[in-house]
């Protein structure tokens, strides 16, 4: 009895557990793969693993299968499935897609790149627009990008032949800029900012950056001092703002880099070698170029900011399918106009005028006079032979791309040219490394690594006055040699001078330069809680320059010293640090949007000026300059500054219409006095959008209307360090009694006395404005205007 009552008891409990295998969710785990390897196996099956995950109850499992599956067997506790439904299906969704992408003119656009949404696979569009892809899923999505156009993404449900238009990228309010310590919508901007995009670099084939800036910016001035390859371009921003230095600050994606002029080795040479450290930035590697023109938008660089701002950002890798670049440009310069001269029967026609009418004529020679009468005389213009055509070579090679959180581009450049005045070349090779990663979802690094090498040759190109030594300008010498001398043949001035022609002055002076060029940073940011952002920046660059000047002794001896050397060798290293805390939030109809940063720097300079001359040959250059007969004292420079600061700016906005920030700086500077170190800079803006007003959302032709007002402090620290401190000087000063026998010792004497009042140099500028935009579908929709009226004191 108790035996059949416990049999009947786990009969009970096994229909129990029964009914509740029934009623538990159903997990079918269908492995298709080959019958060699597995037990399970499918009819035709592919290397696939599908998850089927059903909620179901009261069903049995043959039911299930039989109307979910067409085809199936149960057989020993195992189901074996067909894949003849699965593969069918796929094999129905995969097609073949093609088409052409023009843009909206109707005109090929070839290099389009394009993706399928969320995966790796792409493509890119050939020489005529046109491109096919295989094997597409029906509800798969293609993005199609390209540069200047708007990025789109398409599905391809229900097609095989997809054409494209791409729409140009339209620049409206919704843009972000840079402006300092972080970006911001072009529509939320207080101060006065203007952009450059790399588009428009590229289209200049400037060498140098600064150069890039003409004729872009309103209120902008480039004047280029020199057609020397490599030599910088004065900029001013809303004029001349300082009383010592003008030129405006350039930070490169957020570090600042040194711009000093490399100086002339010898007096008489001025201008010869302002080659600029900008010219070492290749402008193939910049995405864009903000500058900072009011105070609003400067006082965030304090006591560099009084010239104005330029920000340069440089490209980055996109997420997606990689990609190469290769771009070539070749160019031809030359001499537009000549200056005219007079030629060899002007020039004495002229000179027997003027003897005459000084009655002076003494032994001029009239048989010359009689010839140049009739134009027999042979003529020299010294123009053709200093000027060629110059030509300019331009080779980018770019690697960029990215996937998993990893971004990257690696870009080399090589400038190679020629100017247009013999002997002077300029040869740039350059490489940059740009990363970023992102860890994971609150923390990303990054790195911004560029190297660049330059070599040189130049000549003095100013047009200053004839100087001693014979290094003036070869410009200068070819405007005043005599149309009468021959190409190799010197002539007297009327105190018997001997004077050289401008080819000697080219064979004669040798000017070579090398620069190398190191700008690295590493950072990194980290989310700390939304909208809340930390990020740090550690910067290094430095620049080592190598400056060579030998002069040959073939010029006439008033000119010559006899095998003239000279050398300088600088360097110049910057450090810093940065870190600043993001805030971004907004609560209703109020936005809010503030940094908060700190910022140290470390600056040296050193330079070893060495000059010799008097040399038995001009083999070894300046190579041997223990072989001079006369050597002048070597010069030994060395100096050093520090810069430390603290800033806050915030943004507050109001339905996106009542806009205002204040910004402040607090800098401390090694250069200045004992009390005057420190000082404040402090900037408040604000702006109001009309066309926020419900009573302007229905114009037809205006989009924006914005109405700016702006006040701030801003400095100047263009100051060499030690300044304020008093400094000695030293010489060597013969001692004796005068009998003979003196001996030469070194003495030092005051050469300034301490300044405790030098401080900083403060700008005060109040700016009005006014921004103007137009809707698109007004005939003045690519046309927009900014009206605005500053006034700016320095003290």
């Amino acid at each position: 009895m108790k035996n059949r009552e416990k049999k009947r008891s786990f009969r009970g409990h096994r229909s129990w557990i029964y009914q509740i295998l029934l009623r538990m969710k159903l997990t079918i785990i269908v492995v298709l793969f080959s019958s060699m390897f597995m037990e399970v196996c499918a009819l035709d099956s592919s290397s696939q693993t599908t998850w089927l995950t059903l909620k179901t109850s009261d069903v049995r499992i043959e039911d299930f299968l039989k109307n979910t599956v067409n085809q199936y067997e149960i057989t020993r506790g195992q189901i074996i499935l067909s894949a003849t439904d699965f593969s069918g299906a796929e094999q129905q969704r995969l097609k073949k897609i093609e088409g052409k992408v023009t843009d909206s003119s109707g005109i090929p656009l070839p290099g389009v790149t394009i993706v399928v949404k969320g995966s790796e696979r792409g493509t890119i569009t050939d020489a005529e627009g046109h491109y096919s892809f295989e094997n597409i899923q029906d509800n798969a999505v293609l993005v199609f990008s390209f540069v200047g156009m708007k990025t789109q993404e398409i599905p391809v449900t229900g097609k095989v032949i997809l054409d494209v238009m791409m729409e140009e990228e339209s620049i409206g309010l919704e843009e972000v800029v840079a402006i300092g310590y972080g970006t911001m919508r072009k529509s939320d901007v207080t101060g006065s900012v203007a952009s450059v995009k790399s588009e428009d670099i590229i289209k200049m084939g400037t060498i140098s950056l600064d150069q890039a800036l003409a004729g872009k910016v309103p209120g902008v001035v480039v004047t280029q001092g020199s057609g020397m390859p490599g030599s910088g371009a004065a900029i001013r921003i809303r004029g001349i703002s300082s009383m010592r230095g003008s030129e405006p600050l350039y930070i490169i994606d957020g570090v600042p880099v040194e711009n000093t002029p490399l100086s002339g080795m010898v007096n008489e040479q001025e201008a010869s070698n302002q080659i600029s450290p900008l010219s070492s930035i290749s402008p193939s590697d910049i995405e864009s170029m903000e500058v900072l023109k009011d105070a609003s938008a400067t006082a965030i660089y304090g006591s560099r900011g009084a010239n104005g701002v330029v920000l340069i950002t440089t490209k980055s890798g996109k997420t997606g399918l990689g990609s190469v670049e290769i771009d070539a440009d070749y160019g031809i310069a030359s001499l537009p106009h000549q200056i005219d001269l007079q030629d060899a029967n002007e020039y004495w026609l002229t000179r027997y005028e003027a003897l005459f009418n000084s009655n002076s004529l003494g032994s001029i020679d009239m048989a010359k006079i009689d010839s140049a009468r009739v134009g027999l005389l042979r003529s020299t213009d010294w123009q053709d032979v200093i000027f060629r055509q110059g030509i300019t070579q331009n080779y980018n090679l770019t690697f960029s791309g990215g996937k998993s959180g990893m971004r990257y581009l690696i870009s080399s450049n090589l400038f190679d040219t020629k100017g247009i005045v013999e002997k002077t070349d300029f040869t740039r090779i350059s490489t940059r490394v740009n990363l970023d990663a992102k860890l994971n979802n609150n923390l990303s690094i990054g790195t911004r690594i560029y190297y660049a090498l330059i070599n040189s040759t130049q000549q003095n190109t100013s047009t200053n006055n004839q100087v001693n030594y014979g290094t003036n300008s070869v410009i200068q010498r070819a405007l005043h040699t005599s149309p009468t001398a021959g190409l190799d043949a010197t002539e007297e001035d009327d105190f018997g001078v001997l004077h050289y022609t401008p080819i000697q002055a080219l064979e004669a002076n040798d000017y070579d330069i090398l620069i190398s060029q190191f700008i690295g940073s590493l950072f990194a940011n980290l989310n700390i809680a939304k909208g809340l952002t930390f990020k740090t920046n550690f910067s290094y660059q430095i620049r080592n320059t190598n400056q060579r000047f030998y002069q040959k002794n073939i010029l006439p001896a008033a000119y010559s010293r006899g095998g003239w050397a000279k050398t300088n060798d600088s360097r110049v290293r910057l450090y810093g640090v940065t870190n600043t805390l993001n805030y971004s939030g907004k609560f209703s109809n109020h936005r809010i949007d503030a940094v908060l940063g700190q910022e140290a720097e470390w600056f040296d300079n050193s330079a070893v000026i060495t000059s010799n001359y008097g040399f038995a040959n001009d083999r070894l250059l300046y190579y041997a300059p223990h072989t001079a007969q006369f050597t002048e004292p070597d010069i030994v420079r060395f100096s050093d500054s520090r810069l430390v600061s603290f800033f806050v700016r915030t943004n507050y906005s109001y339905k996106n219409k009542l806009l205002f920030t204040f910004t402040g700086r607090f800098d401390g500077s090694s250069k200045f006095a004992e009390n005057n170190k420190f000082a404040f800079f402090p900037a408040v803006a604000a702006a109001y959008r009309l066309t926020e007003e419900k009573f302007m959302k229905d114009m037809d032709l205006l989009s924006n209307v914005k109405l700016r007002l702006s006040y701030g402090l801003s400095g100047n620290q263009a100051v060499r360090p030690y300044q304020s401190l008093d400094q000695l000087a030293s010489n060597m000063q013969a001692f004796g009694n005068g009998t003979g026998g003196e001996v030469l010792s070194p003495i030092f004497y005051p050469s300034q006395l301490p300044n405790s009042n030098l401080q900083w140099e403060r700008t005060a500028q109040l700016n009005t404005g006014i921004d103007l935009g137009f809707v698109n579908k007004s005939p003045l929709r690519k046309v927009g205007g900014i009206i605005l009226v500053y006034n700016f004191s320095c003290s």
